[in-house]
C-alpha cells in the first residue's frame, strides 16, 4: 500500500519508473481533491523483480521514493 497526501485540488500523477528511467506502470493519473489517499498496488504480480522509483507529481511538486519488488 502506498499512502500520500494531496495539499490542494489538482491533477495528480503517480508513476513507477524502472531502472532505465521508463514509466513501468502508472498508478494514478487524475484530478483529485485535497486529502489523504492510498493505492493498493499489486506490484509483485505485474512487475519483474527489481528497483523502481515511485514518482508523485501534484500541484507543481514532485516527490520520489525508491521501491524494491522482490519475487
Amino acid at each position: 500500500t502506498v499512502s500520500y497526501t494531496v495539499r490542494e485540488d489538482g491533477f495528480v500523477n503517480v508513476d513507477l519508473i524502472d531502472a532505465q528511467g521508463k514509466v513501468a506502470q502508472t498508478l494514478v493519473a487524475e484530478e483529485q481533491a485535497a486529502g489523504e489517499y492510498s493505492i493498493q498496488a499489486a506490484l509483485a504480480r505485474t512487475l519483474p523483480s527489481g528497483s523502481y522509483t515511485l514518482r508523485l507529481q501534484a500541484s507543481g511538486v514532485v516527490k520520489t521514493v525508491r521501491v524494491n519488488v522482490v519475487r
